[in-house]
C-alpha cells in the first residue's frame, strides 16, 4: 500500500489521533481529511503553521501535542559546547525527503552562527549517501555531528552510529535508544512521556471532552543520556557538570 493511500485508509477509519507522517504526501493528504482527526502530534515548530491555516476548523475540532526533539534547542547546543571547542565547525545530518529539512537547516544554522561555530549540512536519504555524508563530514573536519529526529536516521541507527565511530566523530542523537544503542549521547523529549499523554487526551475526547477546549501541549520532560563507553572510544572525558545533569549514565 503505497503512503498516500494508507493516510487515506487511516482516516476511513475516523481515527481519534494522528501522528503527523513524515512526507509531504502524507501529511498533505491526511490534512485534506482534517474533519475526521481530533489529536494531532506535532514533530516541528513549522507544523503549527500548516495548523493555523486551519485555525478556525481546528479551532472547534482539534487539541495537539507538541512532540518535537530537541535537535534545534538551546538546551542542545549548551550540551554540545561542554564538549565541542569553541568556533569549531559542526555537521549536521538531514534527509531532503522531508518536508521540514529546510527549516530545521535554517534554525541550525542561526543557532550554530549565535554560538560562534560554522555548520556543515549533508543530505542523505540512503545507505550509501549516509556513507558518503559521513566522509564528507570527516574531510570537513567537524568536531561534532547533530542527528536530527526522523524516520530514515531511526531506521539505520546502527549504521550511523557505526559510521561515528568509525570516523571517530562525537555525534548528538534525539533518543534515548541512540545513546543506548552506542551513540555518545542524545538529548532530546521523553517520548514515553508524550505517548502518555497523547493516551490521556485521546481517553478524554473519546470519552466526550472538546478537543477544541483542550490546550496544544508541550513537552515538559527531556531526557539526557550519556554512554561513558563510547565516550572512552571516542577519548572524550564528559566534563563534571554534564554527568551531574545526565538523566542516565550508560556504563
Amino acid at each position: 500500500m503505497s503512503r498516500p493511500t494508507f493516510a487515506t485508509a487511516f482516516l476511513r477509519w475516523r481515527a481519534c489521533g494522528w501522528r503527523r507522517p513524515r512526507t509531504r504526501e502524507n501529511r498533505d493528504g491526511a490534512l485534506r481529511h482534517l474533519r475526521l482527526i481530533r489529536l494531532i502530534l506535532i514533530n516541528e515548530p513549522h507544523d503549527i503553521g500548516h495548523l493555523q491555516n486551519r485555525a478556525q476548523f481546528l479551532k472547534q475540532n482539534v487539541s495537539s501535542l507538541d512532540c518535537r526533539c530537541l535537535e534545534l534547542s538551546p538546551s542542545l547546543w549548551r550540551v554540545l559546547d561542554e564538549f565541542v571547542p569553541a568556533g569549531a565547525p559542526v555537521g549536521m545530518i538531514v534527509n531532503p525527503k522531508m518536508p521540514d529539512t529546510e527549516p530545521q537547516v535554517q534554525s541550525a544554522d542561526a543557532a550554530a552562527r549565535a554560538k560562534g561555530h560554522s555548520l556543515a549540512v549533508v543530505r542523505a536519504s540512503s545507505e550509501d549517501e549516509l556513507n558518503t555524508a559521513f566522509a564528507a563530514l570527516a574531510e570537513h573536519h567537524v568536531a561534532g555531528i547533530l542527528a536530527v529526529s526522523d524516520a530514515f536516521p531511526n531506521s539505520r541507527r546502527d549504521q550511523i552510529v557505526t559510521l561515528a565511530a568509525r570516523y571517530l566523530i562525537p555525534m548528538m542523537y534525539p533518543f534515548r535508544a541512540d545513546a543506548a544503542a552506542g551513540g555518545l549521547l542524545s538529548c532530546g523529549t521523553n517520548i514515553d512521556e508524550v505517548y502518555r499523554q497523547a493516551g490521556i487526551y485521546a481517553g478524554r475526547i473519546l470519552n466526550g471532552d472538546k478537543p477544541g477546549e483542550l490546550p496544544i501541549q508541550q513537552p515538559t520532560k527531556f531526557d539526557l543520556v550519556l554512554n561513558l563507553k563510547t565516550a572512552r572510544t571516542l577519548g572524550i572525558t564528559f566534563p563534571p557538570t554534564l554527568l551531574a545533569r545526565a538523566d542516565e549514565v550508560i556504563e
